[in-house]
């Protein structure tokens, strides 16, 4: 496995690429999630000798992802990322944000092994500069009690900064805290109706949907399916998006979810249409999951229970149309209350 060149410069060889990997891999600054980009991207800085790619890949090889789990090429891209430890603590106590989040990764992955040091507070460190990638990875520590204690409302806040900023994985989760009720819960929700608060969860998750977020493109399929008679083509249409970037029907919803796809088959009796939904619910049964982005912890729907029955069809109102436009790049949702 080659190391690259030794690290001499304040600026990395490859941190352009490794910058793009980033906008691909997380949906920064307007970019739609996309693996391949990112993989490739991430590949390529890491032979350059980036130091946080050649990281990245082995967190990859670790844990899956966009790699398949390899444990001795996860050991291999460690190995060389070791020699530049110096180098990532340099830049996160010069007050570098994303410096300080990449050495909050290295210490949760263990990679980076210092008395006094914890992977949370350097995390804290970057999220309260505004870096989004912290901001989102502190939320996700807040949720599931990775290194602190579980805090619902602490999780909501840092999801709502991370997701202003326009990183998708936050929209798509803020999305699913708004679904959830877990906005109300965690004091940022003010005095929204029920009506207002679905109308809000329904456009985060419209945005991370029209940028590629299959679990994004599913939980709006979810949304529209449960709300009006009005919306089930929508339904069906992101339904079959989520199924074509990987992500299969759950058990609890698939004959539902199948039942509306035989629907969209125009020209079909209701008869007709019924018998071809076991063909519909085989081929979402059999498909494999996506893999889930490596962050802190696994991504998973926050919040508990499913998602709720909408108060009124998701497609009254300019504001509801599914093919809204997306920010552009480097606009985020809504001002975020200082």
């Amino acid at each position: 496995m080659p190391a690259g060149p030794p690290i001499t410069a304040r600026v990395p060889p490859g941190d352009d690429v490794y910058n793009e990997a980033l906008l691909w891999y997380w949906g920064l600054d307007g970019h739609p999630v996309n693996d391949d980009e990112a993989g490739s991207a991430f590949e390529r800085a890491a032979l350059l000798g980036h130091p946080a790619a050649q990281f990245q890949m082995g967190v990859f090889y670790k844990c899956g992802g966009l790699r398949e789990r390899d444990a001795d090429r996860a050991r291999e891209w460690f190995a060389t990322v070791e020699e530049h430890v110096p180098w990532f603590i340099a830049r996160a106590v010069s007050g570098n944000a994303l410096g300080q989040w990449q050495l909050s990764r290295l210490i949760a992955h263990g990679v980076v092994s210092r008395d006094g040091d914890d992977f949370l507070e350097w995390c804290t460190a970057a999220a309260e500069q505004g870096y989004a990638l912290a901001q989102f990875d502190l939320s996700q520590c807040y949720e599931y009690g990775e290194g602190t204690p579980r805090d619902y409302s602490k999780a909501v806040f840092w999801c709502k900064r991370a997701a202003a900023q326009g990183m998708v994985e936050a929209v798509y989760y803020y999305g699913n805290y708004l679904c959830s009720g877990g906005v109300s819960g965690g004091g940022l929700s003010g005095k929204k109706t029920v009506a207002e608060t679905m109308a809000e969860a329904a456009q985060c998750l419209r945005v991370a949907a029209n940028r590629g977020h299959p679990e994004a493109q599913h939980a709006l399929a979810h949304l529209y399916m449960k709300s009006s008679p009005l919306d089930r083509r929508r339904a069906c249409r992101w339904y079959k998006n989520a199924r074509d970037n990987g992500v299969p029907a759950l058990r609890n919803e698939g004959c539902a979810a199948c039942l509306m796809l035989a629907a969209c088959s125009g020209g079909m009796s209701t008869k007709v249409r019924i018998s071809l939904a076991p063909s519909y619910f085989q081929s979402h049964m059999t498909l494999t999951s996506r893999p889930v982005p490596t962050t802190a912890v696994a991504a998973s729907p926050p919040g508990p229970g499913a998602i709720p029955m909408l108060p009124g069809p998701l497609s009254a109102g300019p504001a509801a149309a599914d093919d809204s436009p997306v920010p552009a790049a480097g606009a985020g949702l809504a001002p975020v209350p200082s």
